[in-house]
């Protein structure tokens, strides 16, 4: 028994189909991310292939035209499909950002870790030089005499001020000293001199307030502070 269908589909009119389908599918490419256009594409190739065994049943023997239009249209997609321009523009605007983060990461880290440094190390130092410039050089200036004279906060201050490397600002330090009258063992020391005499501990903290030099980077601040004790010897 033969099967009729109740419509032939011409030739032409199935290229035409071919093209339009073709030209759709490149418009949806443009909005739609390359996995998902492939799915259309074997989605609309599997319904041209159906039209074409139709349009051969149906129309009196134009079955292999349709399946040469739509062996056409599978070609066409799979160009379409596989033009990849661009892409590689995309990649490498995603893997720079991620290397522009990293290395602003490890520049902030980097400047953080040498602040905290710095400061440690500045504590240690002001407590050397307290240590050497008690009340055993009676009243004499630091500022005339450097080196043989009894340090006052402000002196190990400016001294400390003045070390100060590059990369860190001297208007974000702060140098605060005590005297506070007591040996290393906690005891209380002589201070018929002043609470600067040998044998008692000189207190040196250093706090500096850390912040990163590029704006964008929010919340950059940090505050280190170090501090440092020794037994004044002079």
């Amino acid at each position: 028994m033969e099967v009729r269908f109740p419509m032939a589909i011409s030739g032409t009119f199935l290229d035409r189909i071919v093209e339009s389908v073709a030209t759709a599918f490149s418009k949806q490419l443009q909005r739609s991310s390359h996995l998902a256009s492939t799915r259309i594409a074997i989605g609309l190739a599997a319904t041209m292939s159906l039209a074409s065994v139709v349009s051969g049943c149906g129309g009196g023997g134009y079955a292999g035209g349709g399946i040469a239009s739509t062996g056409r249209l599978f070609v066409r997609l799979n160009n379409i499909s596989a033009n990849e321009e661009g892409s590689e523009i995309v990649e490498f605007a995603l893997a720079m950002s991620v290397w522009v983060a990293a290395v602003f990461l490890i520049m902030y880290v980097s400047f953080a870790l040498y602040a905290a440094h710095f400061v440690a190390n500045a504590a240690e130092v002001g407590a050397r030089y307290a240590s050497v410039r008690g009340s055993s050089w009676g009243s004499a200036s630091c500022s005339s005499n450097p080196l043989d004279c009894a340090a006052s906060s402000s002196d190990i201050a400016s001294y400390i001020k003045n070390e100060v490397p590059a990369g860190i600002s001297a208007g974000s330090l702060t140098v605060s000293t005590s005297w506070p009258g007591k040996t290393s063992s906690g005891a209380t020391c002589d201070t018929v001199d002043g609470s600067n005499s040998p044998n008692c501990i000189v207190s040196v903290t250093v706090s500096y307030n850390f912040s990163f030099a590029l704006s964008f980077i929010s919340n950059s601040n940090r505050l280190f502070s170090s501090s440092a004790k020794t037994t004044i010897v002079r």
